[in-house]
């Protein structure tokens, strides 16, 4: 989890490359840990599924080395949320919130537009 707070203290401190700067701070949140195998047990238990996955990068650049994975997990109906956070070679996971009463952007959802698919 090191190499996490240390990309979010990166990220607070961030330039963009038209050299923009942002006054952000790190906030205390309410996320939950426990094992890898601890959370897979708790989203199967509320029939949660993985949506999608994306990687957190140094400095917070799209060509930045990978520090962190994200998975948003939804439930069937796409009414409930959760995402979870965990790090290259770490067997932790934590939880950052779950939702509920989820409203969906129809036009966005309506575009049809070529998006990632993992297999």
């Amino acid at each position: 989890m090191k190499k996490l707070f240390l990309s979010l203290l990166l990220f607070c401190g961030i330039a963009t490359a038209d050299e923009k700067t942002y006054e952000f701070y790190i906030e205390e949140l309410p996320a939950i840990c426990g094992s890898h195998e601890e959370v897979l047990r708790y989203a199967e238990d509320r029939s949660l599924i993985q949506l999608n996955y994306s990687l957190g990068r140094e400095n917070s650049v799209p060509d930045g080395e990978p520090v962190f994975f994200v998975t948003y997990w939804v439930n069937e109906e796409v009414t409930q949320t959760m995402a979870t956070i965990n790090v290259p070679d770490s067997d932790q996971t934590c939880i950052l919130y779950i939702s509920f009463d989820v409203i969906h952007n129809e036009e966005l959802l309506n575009k049809k537009k070529r998006i990632k698919r993992w297999r």
